[in-house]
């Protein structure tokens, strides 16, 4: 047979062909073990048509799509999260200096404004329910330091500020703030809320 080094290509591809052309014998009874051994074998599992078309070339695209829709929900989530656990500023709270009682067939509350402010000699609340006008709704001192006043609003959005001595304008503390105004200061917000019988 000689060293496989003396061989030149030719010879080597016609001695391969030769082997490919001439397979050896197989052992008897072989085909029939291996078709018996084939029909044991679970079938395999055919895939969904479904399946089929996603893992073809379509995947990548398909990864895509997914991602876009992951983050679309995701940002609808965290925006409805958001707006549930965000401060809600009631019209009607002890705590905020803000109170309010229904009055019965009559759709606007009653909120009581108060402000603590020492050495003040009066205090006027001022709003878009009166005109801003500073001489329309004086507050009543309670105590040494505190001014208190009772305002019937209807429901919604109201803006408004406090006016100390006839000429300081001043924020409510207790309540959120309006975007400035064209004099570059701050207004107090209330939402009033819709009456128990309406």
């Amino acid at each position: 047979m000689g060293d496989r080094t003396d061989w030149d290509d030719e010879q080597l591809a016609e001695r391969v062909r030769g082997y490919y052309q001439h397979p050896a014998p197989s052992e008897p009874g072989a085909r029939e073990r291996l078709a018996r051994t084939l029909a044991e074998l679970p079938a395999p599992r055919r895939r969904a048509p479904l399946v089929t078309w996603l893992l073809g070339d379509r995947m990548v695209h398909l990864h895509a799509a997914v991602v876009l829709v992951v983050a679309a929900v995701m940002l609808v989530a965290g925006f409805s999260i958001g707006r549930l656990t965000a401060p809600r500023w009631p019209a009607a709270s002890a705590s905020n200096g803000l109170g309010a009682s229904p009055k019965a067939q009559d759709p606007n509350r009653l909120v009581e404004f108060v402000l603590v402010a020492p050495g003040a000699s009066c205090v006027s609340v001022v709003g878009d329910f009166n005109a801003w006008d500073a001489a329309a709704t004086p507050m009543a001192r309670q105590g040494a330091e505190t001014w208190v006043v009772r305002v019937r609003l209807s429901p919604g959005r109201h803006v408004y500020a406090f006016v100390r001595d006839g000429e300081r304008w001043i924020s409510d503390p207790w309540a959120p703030l309006a975007p400035a105004n064209e004099f570059g200061f701050r207004n107090s917000v209330v939402i009033v809320g819709e009456s128990a019988e309406s």
